[in-house]
């Protein structure tokens, strides 16, 4: 039993359901709530500034009566969200349109500047990098393996058909890292905001224009939450265009957002599979995700509008 529900929330915890390691729901006489365990109360400031954007469709956690969101009990802290009951509604459409609509208007209302000296640049610029390489050797040690086979499976003869595309596509992510550097070093200041940073279709309650689950919160590029919504749809099938035309007219990018974004987008999912046909549907999917993330790059991300810089 959880006592500060009683003690900071005056409520009556009359049944408790464990949903997972961190997540309990809590019956009580009037309502349901759902108590989440989280790392630290540094999540108090963030939500306080969400609290001052205004920004009413985010679900923010219930005050106590000691007027804050993060509880302490027995040395962890704790979060109280009013529950909401699963919607089924298809309208994948409808949810992703309103999503990018409240992300881009959360992006616009809170964003902050820091010096474009800060250790903030330093460290993305060295997980791009790295992440760069990482992938880099991958690609070529299996490249190096296969150059000395006398036969090829199917997979492998599809792999060494696109291996210099995927290697492009690194390189393509190179050139965007660098040019974020450049961008950045040539201004005093980069600007960040309050990211949202757990897109899930559940996430997003459309009869009650909430989004749930607030608590991976906190302060990047705007452009991180564009990247994590489209890492998790799948393009190869879906027209992510419009939704990112949407967020653009609420939120325009400044260029080393967008470098930001592309250099992420490039540095692809790859994985090496024991089964030859799912590694080839893997390498399939590869190919047709790149062509796409080509495609947003010239079309859409660096069209010929141009952004003003802030």
């Amino acid at each position: 039993m959880f006592k500060f529900i009683k003690n900071k929330y005056n409520i009556d915890d009359l049944a408790e359901i464990k949903l997972s390691n961190n997540v309990t729901k809590i019956n009580s006489k009037d309502n349901i709530y759902i108590v989440k365990k989280v790392i630290s109360d540094d999540l108090e400031t963030l939500f306080t500034r969400l609290y001052l954007s205004h920004v009413d469709n985010f679900n923010l956690p219930l005050r106590g009566n000691n007027n804050k969101y993060v509880q302490i009990e027995n040395d962890s802290y704790y979060i109280l969200y009013k529950y909401y009951h699963d919607e089924k509604i298809l309208g994948y459409d409808l949810k992703l349109s309103f999503y990018v609509k409240k992300i881009a208007e959360l992006h616009k209302k809170t964003y902050i500047n820091i010096n474009s000296n800060d250790n903030y640049l330093e460290s993305i610029l060295n997980y791009l990098d790295d992440k760069i390489k990482e992938l880099s050797s991958i690609l070529n040690s299996r490249m190096e393996v296969e150059e000395r086979k006398d036969y090829h499976s199917p997979n492998n003869w599809y792999f060494l058909l696109h291996y210099q595309k995927m290697m492009n596509a690194l390189m393509e992510a190179s050139n965007h890292v660098l040019n974020l550097e450049n961008e950045v070093k040539n201004q005093k200041n980069m600007r960040l905001c309050l990211t949202y940073q757990n897109f899930d279709f559940e996430h997003i309650l459309l009869k009650q224009e909430k989004i749930i689950s607030i608590e991976n919160i906190g302060f990047n590029l705007a452009s991180l939450d564009i990247y994590n919504l489209i890492s998790k749809l799948n393009i190869n099938y879906l027209n992510v265009t419009p939704y990112i035309n949407e967020y653009l007219k609420i939120n325009p990018l400044n260029n080393y957002e967008k470098e930001y974004l592309m250099a992420m987008l490039y540095i692809f999912d790859y994985h090496r599979y024991n089964d030859i046909q799912e590694d080839l549907n893997h390498l399939i999917k590869i190919n047709s995700y790149l062509d796409k993330v080509l495609s947003l790059d010239n079309e859409v991300i660096f069209s010929s509008i141009d952004t003003e810089q802030k």
